[in-house]
């Protein structure tokens, strides 16, 4: 079955990320069997009349749209990815009887209202690397396996769904094979490849769908197996990588071990993580920094004692001023994200954030307002405990929290406190410098 995969994210709020999933899926294609192009939408200025020239030309007889974003997460300048992704379909109905398949990201979140909306014919919801060829054969066939992990089916009645397919042991995944990407426009768009480590988080912040996609049980590569991924990066000419983990010090040692794992083979490479601020210490951070660690980015959301136990980040104001010390002292810049405007958020918690953000030396920080409500997570149940929410309201279009009464003074106050402060943007309102 000839199949077309659709990398459908043209989103570049801070650089382009590649389509990871995509280069996920294709090792476990025979190209005999399966035979696959892939089209990446995120250079391309006319997605309809490109999907209709790959159309054309590669004459599929499935095509598969990966999407890693329902919307752009942003109170402030609000934009929703599904309506053009759903002209997309329809593109493929009109010109092509091929059938639709959809994955990615997205769709662990709200996988049956996406399938409906859609209007695919099939789909996974999950980890799809072992489920692909098997859907595919069973799609060529007539016949698909309707116990496959993460199954959505379009049938008579409406549709089949399976609980995600999650993967228990990562190491026995193949290798992403990233040749099909377009990794030359990608360098050009000074964009790294991305690398994924873990799946799952075991942090339960309020507002974060990682938990609920990809489970709350962390899931992680062995050191070796990691350091063979970036290996192939460094083959393909790429110096530098983000490693994607929620976040990449936890489980304790872990970090460490792939360290080590880099300088033990040599590599001369450059990459980046998310770092939890309570479980740093100077040895870790200079262990770290010799394994190629040149950027973290500091989970913190927040910067008040009081809104960081809200948000459940299981950080204190004191131990993200010691992160800031521990970082300077080890020479490694840091981004820092707050989020405002979540469940009892005033202008004073604010101002206790902004005080100590402006004593910290990140290199960028970003302010975001507003909070998307996702299924599934504590957010939603508080949102639906005040009053805020149906219990069954529907969340595939976003729907965000923003504390009583603070659409009146929050963009004000964010903006005169950011206006001093040439790193400091609002996400929505300024780019990145």
């Amino acid at each position: 079955m000839r199949i077309l995969f659709v990398s459908t994210n043209r989103s570049r709020e801070i650089m382009p990320p590649m389509p990871l999933g995509i280069a996920s899926l294709v090792p476990y294609l025979d190209p005999k069997r399966h035979p696959y192009q892939v089209l990446d939408l995120m250079f391309e200025d006319k997605p309809l009349p490109a999907l209709r020239q790959a159309l054309r030309d590669f004459e599929p007889e499935a095509v598969a749209f990966s999407i890693r974003n329902l919307e752009n997460q942003l109170w402030i300048k609000p934009e929703y990815y599904l309506p053009e992704i759903k002209g997309l379909v329809d593109q493929v109905r009109q010109d092509s009887p091929a059938k639709v398949l959809i994955g990615g990201a997205a769709i662990g979140v709200l996988p049956e209202d996406i399938f409906r909306y859609l209007e695919a014919d099939a789909g996974i919801a999950g980890e799809a690397e072992e489920v692909i060829a098997p859907l595919l054969d069973g799609l060529e066939a007539g016949r698909v396996p309707l116990h496959l992990p993460g199954l959505l089916l379009k049938t008579r009645s409406g549709c089949a769904i399976k609980e995600p397919a999650r993967i228990p042991d990562l190491d026995r995944l193949i290798m992403p094979d990233r040749r099909c990407l377009r990794l030359e426009d990608y360098r050009k768009a000074g964009s790294g490849p991305n690398l994924v480590s873990k799946r799952g988080c075991a942090f339960n912040c309020i507002f974060c769908d990682t938990p609920v996609s990809e489970g709350g049980r962390v899931r992680a590569k062995s050191p070796n197996r990691v350091a063979d991924e970036v290996g192939s990066l460094l083959e393909l000419g790429f110096e530098d990588c983000f490693i994607t983990d929620p976040i990449f010090n936890y489980p304790a040692g872990y970090a460490e071990a792939v360290a080590r794992e880099f300088i033990r083979r040599g590599f001369i490479t450059k990459w980046s993580a998310t770092l939890h601020p309570r479980h740093l210490s100077f040895e870790q951070l200079d262990l770290l920094k010799k394994g190629g660690l040149s950027l973290v980015l500091l989970g913190s959301d927040h910067a008040s004692a009081d809104m960081l136990e809200t948000y459940n980040k299981q950080i204190t104001p004191d131990e993200l001023t010691k992160a800031d010390e521990l970082l300077q002292k080890v020479q490694i810049p840091y981004f820092l994200s707050l989020l405002f405007g979540g469940p009892g958020e005033t202008k004073k918690t604010i101002a206790q954030a902004l005080e100590l953000a402006a004593s910290l030396h990140p290199r960028l920080l970003t302010i975001r307002l507003g909070i998307r409500i996702y299924p599934g997570t504590p957010l939603q149940r508080m949102a639906v405990a005040e009053g805020r929410l149906k219990p069954r309201a529907d969340l595939l279009k976003p729907v965000f929290y923003l504390a009583s009464g603070a659409e009146d003074w929050i963009v004000d106050l964010a903006k005169k406190a950011a206006a001093p402060h040439p790193n400091w943007i609002i996400s929505g309102l300024q780019k990145r410098p």
